[in-house]
């Protein structure tokens, strides 16, 4: 009989930065692996939030095969309807 086991280990890194006195970051960037349950795969994320300069980017693809699954570069002013602003119209965008 022969038994094999394997662990794979999957990283990321993710910052924020404050203005000094301010409870709201002006920056968020975030980069590494992440897990899309729905498709059952592993992603490479790349995230940037950036409230100064009104911009989001954020780039996904598909771990093993380098796939691009999605491209966005926007005003942050303009991107809602996604992740916690699901729920929020255009009235209450940030």
């Amino acid at each position: 009989m022969r038994l094999h086991d394997s662990f794979v280990v999957h990283d990321g890194i993710r910052a924020k930065a404050y203005k000094p006195g301010s409870s709201k970051f002006y920056i968020d960037t975030r980069s590494g692996a992440s897990y899309y349950r729905k498709g059952d795969q592993w992603h490479h994320l790349i995230r940037v939030i950036d409230r100064e300069n009104d911009r989001y980017v954020e780039t996904i693809r598909v771990l093993s095969t380098g796939e691009l699954i999605r491209h966005v570069e926007e005003p942050l002013s303009e991107h809602f309807g996604h992740g916690g602003g699901k729920n929020q119209g255009r009235a209450n965008k940030p």
